[in-house]
């Protein structure tokens, strides 16, 4: 199964094998036949054409990451306090820009994917239940290593409560 990342974590837990994969990768990986099967954001449809390789999709999240602005700390101490304001602020202002773009383009990934004649599947509630079960592991290791964050727990909720809203 193509992942990335802590993804990899999970497709073991659940007795998968996992192969190290990114969206420009997926397309040669299916069609070559070293992935079965991937994660992949619902927008790859459009960018990496991947509905011509598979007949089913499941409308799941697998933790989706945003791409982050990474300095190092040395770095951002650099950085007057005015302009570490503004670079908070443009980013809160650049995550709700993302969010709203997710929201439109997932329904027309997934028409896109219904018209290339992939069955999406939904996941029914106890089916969603069993999910959540499973990715524990990857939330319980998230608040691990961000524990010494405030108000984590709330973050992390707060963010999950806005990717389902996409869903």
């Amino acid at each position: 199964m193509g992942a990335d990342g802590y993804r990899q974590d999970l497709v073991e837990q659940l007795n998968g094998a996992p192969v190290f994969t990114i969206p420009p990768m997926m397309y040669e990986q299916l069609q070559t036949g070293v992935l079965d099967l991937t994660t992949v954001a619902w927008g790859a449809a459009m960018d990496w054409q991947l509905q011509e390789l598979v007949d089913y999709a499941v409308n799941i999240s697998w933790g989706a990451g945003q791409l982050p602005l990474l300095l190092n700390e040395s770095v951002w101490d650099q950085i007057s306090s005015s302009d570490q304001k503004i670079i908070m602020e443009v980013a809160a202002e650049a995550e709700q820009v993302n969010r709203e773009e997710v929201y439109k383009v997932i329904p027309q990934a997934q028409q896109i994917w219904a018209d290339a004649g992939v069955e999406i599947i939904t996941p029914t509630a106890a089916e969603m239940a069993q999910w959540e079960e499973a990715f524990a592991l990857i939330w319980d290791e998230y608040l691990e290593m961000n524990k010494d964050v405030k108000d984590i727990d709330k973050i992390l909720q707060d963010w999950k409560d806005a990717i389902y809203a996409t869903r």
